[in-house]
């Protein structure tokens, strides 16, 4: 693996742990935006290593499809993607978000990763 992809793959993979760490401090809003950062690097390293170029976009649904995620795994991009949006910029809509969402997107997370990992 060239490292400039490991790299991306590694801050991947810290991001997620951020996001645990973040849950476990009933940290909601913040355990899912650093889900979504997670996903965003993992889908990035995919995409790096097959054309040897990172698009600048948070559009998780464009990522996936790039380096075509499979469809059962493109279920909560849109999703993530929002959140992406709604976290970062305090006047968008009130973030509602709980234990229970915040624990999906971990999941999904991972689920993204471990894809990530096997299709490098």
């Amino acid at each position: 693996m060239r490292e400039e992809v490991k790299r991306w793959i590694e801050k991947a993979e810290k991001d997620l742990d951020a996001a645990e760490y973040l849950f476990k401090g009933k940290k909601y809003e913040e355990c899912s935006l650093f889900c979504q950062q997670s996903v965003e690097k993992a889908l990035k390293s995919v995409l790096l290593n097959r054309t040897n170029k990172i698009i600048r976009i948070h559009d998780l649904k464009v990522l996936a499809s790039k380096v075509n995620l499979p469809k059962e795994l493109m279920g909560l991009c849109e999703e993530l993607t929002s959140i992406y949006l709604i976290t970062r910029y305090p006047d968008s809509p009130n973030f509602r978000n709980n234990s229970e969402e915040a624990n999906k997107y971990i999941i999904f997370a991972k689920e993204i990763l471990k894809w990530a990992e096997k299709n490098m």
